[in-house]
C-alpha cells in the first residue's frame, strides 16, 4: 500500500463542524475550514466509507489528503464482487489532525463550489 499526499483544491486543517451525509450513492462531506469557511465535497458513486476518531497510525495524523495505491480495502471490495469496474475506483483518505481520518471508496471525488 502507498499514499500519495494530493492537492484536491480544500485543506482539512483545523476542520470544524464535520458532517457526512450518504444518499443516492454518493457521500458528501461537509466542514468549516481553518479560515472558518464552509467546504463541501462529495464522493461520487461512493462504494465503502468509514470514520475512525482512534487510529493507532501517527504517520496519518497530520491534516492530509491522499490518494491510497494498492488499497487491501478497495481490493477487498473488489473480491467481494461490489465494484462494478475496478479501474474507475479511488481509495482516498482525508485525514483531520487530532480528530479522525476519512477513508472513502469511490469513482470520483468532486469539490462542491456554490
Amino acid at each position: 500500500m502507498r499514499y500519495e499526499q494530493m492537492s484536491f483544491g480544500f485543506s482539512t486543517a483545523d476542520a470544524e463542524n464535520v458532517c457526512l451525509n450518504y444518499a443516492l450513492g454518493d457521500l458528501v462531506l461537509q466542514f468549516n475550514d481553518w479560515k472558518e469557511a464552509p467546504v463541501c465535497v462529495a464522493f461520487r458513486e461512493a462504494i465503502g466509507f468509514r470514520w475512525n476518531d482512534e487510529l493507532d497510525d501517527p504517520e496519518h495524523r497530520d491534516d492530509a489528503t491522499y490518494r491510497v495505491h494498492d488499497s487491501p480495502w478497495l481490493t477487498e471490495q473488489l473480491r467481494l464482487g461490489s465494484t462494478p469496474d475496478p479501474q474507475d475506483f479511488t481509495h482516498y483518505r482525508l485525514c483531520f489532525n487530532a480528530n479522525g481520518v476519512l477513508d472513502v471508496l469511490a469513482r470520483r471525488l468532486e469539490l462542491i463550489t456554490e
